[in-house]
């Protein structure tokens, strides 16, 4: 799942405004075509990292109740603690709450 581009903080903000309306969404969708869950991947700016961080809480929990217990969510390494996008490029105490909240980090490509 990914935003991006102009129209991304738009998408981002309607997503991140209910997260756990969002989530049940997005798991039901996963279920109904044979997902075993998500590499979300926000490339525009989103309204707060914490938004964030719920939402992948919410969305980690729907997807084990619907799709079951062997589900992931994996968030990919790409918003900064301001709500930006910007890269760690590893696991650092930054991007450790989003990992906390979901099954996985996907760190960018420039890690070495």
């Amino acid at each position: 799942f990914i935003t991006e581009g102009p129209d991304g903080s738009s998408e981002n903000e309607l997503l991140l405004r209910d997260p756990a309306r969002s989530a049940n969404i997005l798991a039901n969708i996963a279920a109904t075509y044979g997902f075993d869950g998500y590499l979300i991947n926000f490339e525009s700016k989103v309204p707060s990292f914490e938004a964030v961080r719920v939402f992948l809480e919410a969305l980690t929990r729907c997807c084990k109740e619907v799709i079951g217990p062997h589900s992931l969510v994996i968030q990919y390494d790409s918003i900064t603690r301001h709500g930006t996008v910007g890269y760690e490029n590893s696991l650092t105490a930054a991007n450790l709450p989003l990992l906390e909240a979901c099954d996985g980090l996907f760190t960018n490509y420039w890690w070495t």
